[in-house]
């Protein structure tokens, strides 16, 4: 389910506010099916996405302000939604162990 809002950044169109959720939830799945350490390997992944999150902040902001306060809303929307799926993976694996 995406949630669409205006965005004051770039063109102000709408813009999915979702779609990062869904992909890192694909991820957690296909590394926990297909790697055998699942939790590090999404952690990598996860961690590697954020870094390339912080590339449109600093291309779309007028003030360098402005940029790094999206960039800490990137971490800090990035720390519950990958905190929450490793969490559950370790509790997976914990269960089917």
């Amino acid at each position: 389910m995406d949630f669409i809002v205006e965005s004051s950044i770039g063109d102000g169109g709408p813009e999915g506010v979702g779609i990062g959720r869904l992909i890192l939830t694909a991820i957690a799945l296909l590394t926990q099916r297909f790697r055998q350490r699942g939790v590090r390997s999404f952690l990598g992944v996860a961690t590697v996405l954020l870094v390339l999150s912080f590339i449109s902040p600093f291309q779309a902001a007028e003030t360098i302000e402005t940029a790094v306060s999206l960039s800490l809303m990137h971490i800090a929307a990035a720390m519950g939604i990958v905190g929450a799926l490793a969490r559950e993976m370790a509790a997976a694996l914990r269960l089917s162990a």
